[in-house]
């Protein structure tokens, strides 16, 4: 399924950037018999459909990002926790090159206010993967050119991430001067989601090299 992302900005209208929904990584067990577990099934056609009335939302979750970066694109993936009710326990970016904070919490704030199809069994693990294809690509910098700053990002950033386990995803994009435009963070876990917050805000602060031209950089923690 393709969705077309318009941009609505003065003149001629720019290419638009396109969501594309990759492979679930993940399929789910939909047969009829299952025994009581704290981990149950979710019936993947009804998630599925679930998604598919949810994507004139994804799409204004990416029109508003794509106001801030007019680049805006990359992968992610959410993954959530349902209840027995269809409630949602978590839900976090497993993975993210998208770039902005804003984004990736307008999707998650979705997902959390949504009841979705109640597990076969126990409470029930999904996720959803989108590609965004950016309607302009950003320049690219090598993480190896920027290895100084890597070093102070994670030093800056590790009072935030004190006491969690795993390695920190960001992405971000770059002004021509340097500055931090947007910037966006995959946690390794669900319990470190509380910690995204207080990374992302360390990561507008900080000053890169000029690359004279919007780029878009991504980098671990």
């Amino acid at each position: 399924m393709l969705v077309a992302l318009t941009l609505g900005c003065a003149g001629a209208p720019p290419p638009k950037a396109a969501i594309t929904d990759a492979p679930v990584v993940e399929k789910v067990d939909t047969g009829a018999s299952y025994y009581e577990s704290e981990i149950g099934g979710m019936n993947e056609y009804a998630v599925d459909d679930q998604w598919k009335r949810l994507s004139p939302r994804v799409q204004r979750c990416l029109e508003t990002g794509t106001s801030r970066v007019e680049a805006l694109g990359g992968a992610f993936t959410v993954a959530y926790r349902v209840d027995r009710k269809g409630g949602v326990r978590w839900a976090y970016m497993k993975s993210s090159t998208l770039g902005d904070r804003a984004t990736e919490s307008c999707v998650l704030d979705m997902v959390r206010a949504e009841t979705w199809p109640k597990p076969l069994s126990g409470e029930g693990l999904a996720q959803k993967t989108f590609e965004i294809e950016p309607s302009a690509a950003p320049h690219t910098l090598d993480v190896k050119r920027l290895r100084g700053l890597v070093q102070l990002a994670q030093k800056k950033t590790a009072t935030c991430r004190k006491g969690m386990t795993g390695a920190f995803l960001a992405t971000a994009y770059l002004e021509p001067d340097g500055r931090v435009r947007t910037a966006g963070v995959a946690p390794p876990d669900e319990k470190a989601e509380s910690a995204v917050d207080c990374v992302v805000d360390e990561l507008h602060k900080l000053r890169f090299s000029a690359p004279h031209k919007l780029t878009k950089v991504t980098f671990t923690l």
